[in-house]
C-alpha cells in the first residue's frame, strides 16, 4: 500500500549560489558527512549536490512533515551514486517513518539541463 508520494524540481543554479553564498554552513546544514565526501568524489559536486536535496525534500514531503517537526534534511541520508541511489532515514524522519509503518522507500531522480527532480514513494 502506499503510505506518500513526494516529488521536488531543483534549479542546479539555486544549488551554485546557495554553496557560493553560504559555503560549509550550507552544505553542512543538508549533508551528512558521507554525503559530503560523495559529492567532493564526484565529476559534478554541484548537480550530485541538488540531486540529493531534490531527493531530500522529495522525501519529506512523502512523509508529510517538510523540514519541520522534529525532521531535519541530515535525518534523511541519500547514499549510492549516479543510477543507483537510495534514502536511509535517521532522527526524526526515522521515528515518522516508523509511525507510518513504512516497509520500503523508493527513489527515482532525472536530470536535464539546469534541473534534477526527485520521486519518492513510501509502501508500507
Amino acid at each position: 500500500m502506499i503510505i506518500g508520494i513526494g516529488f521536488d524540481l531543483v534549479s542546479t543554479d539555486r544549488i551554485q549560489r546557495a554553496v557560493s553564498d553560504h559555503g560549509a554552513f550550507f552544505s553542512n546544514r543538508i549533508l551528512t558527512e558521507a554525503e559530503r565526501r560523495d559529492i567532493a568524489e564526484s565529476a559534478d559536486p554541484i548537480e550530485d549536490f541538488a540531486i540529493r536535496f531534490a531527493a531530500k525534500e522529495a522525501c519529506l514531503k512523502a512523509l508529510g512533515t517538510g523540514w519541520q517537526h522534529d525532521v531535519a534534511f541530515k535525518d534523511v541520508e541519500v547514499r549510492g551514486s549516479a543510477g543507483k541511489l537510495s534514502i536511509q532515514l535517521d532522527g526524526g524522519a526515522a521515528a515518522r517513518s516508523r509511525e507510518l509503518a513504512v516497509r520500503s522507500i523508493s527513489l527515482s531522480t532525472t536530470r536535464k539541463g539546469a534541473a534534477v527532480a526527485a520521486y519518492v514513494m513510501l509502501e508500507g
